[in-house]
């Protein structure tokens, strides 16, 4: 995979997927590039909605969704698709998002999303990454 450079990155790409409890990501890790801390809510609780809709749920019902939810929301899908990743993963870098959510499944996903948007949703600050 043209992320992994070497046998080590493995892990810290994968992690997610054999530690046994969720770390749910820092609110500074959910917002992206020109985002601020009410997009990435609104970002997290509109693709919780369409997720939970999905009655298939793989790579490409994921990203036809997500991909359209992008641009419905006004944001690039590299902003929209950062969120995801840290939400869903807890992770900035991963292994690729919507491979990683089938691999994960619907409950587990939408879990881990929800999570992120409740520890969001305490911190309250306007915080704006940029760069």
């Amino acid at each position: 995979h043209k992320r992994i450079k070497k046998l080590s990155d493995v892990v810290e790409l994968t992690g997610f997927f054999f530690r046994p409890e969720f770390i749910v990501p820092a609110s500074t890790l959910l917002i992206q590039k020109k985002m601020d801390i009410h997009q990435t809510q609104s970002a997290l609780e509109h693709a919780l909605q369409k997720l939970s809709a999905l009655t298939t749920f793989n790579y490409e019902s994921l990203q036809t969704s997500m991909g359209t939810l992008a641009q419905e929301l006004n944001l690039t899908n590299s902003q929209f698709f950062g969120v995801l990743r840290v939400a869903v993963t807890g992770q900035q870098v991963s292994t690729p998002l919507f491979e990683s959510m089938e691999i994960l499944g619907k409950d587990v996903s939408i879990d881990h999303i929800r999570l992120a948007l409740e520890n969001l949703q305490k911190t309250g600050n306007p915080l704006i990454v940029q760069s």
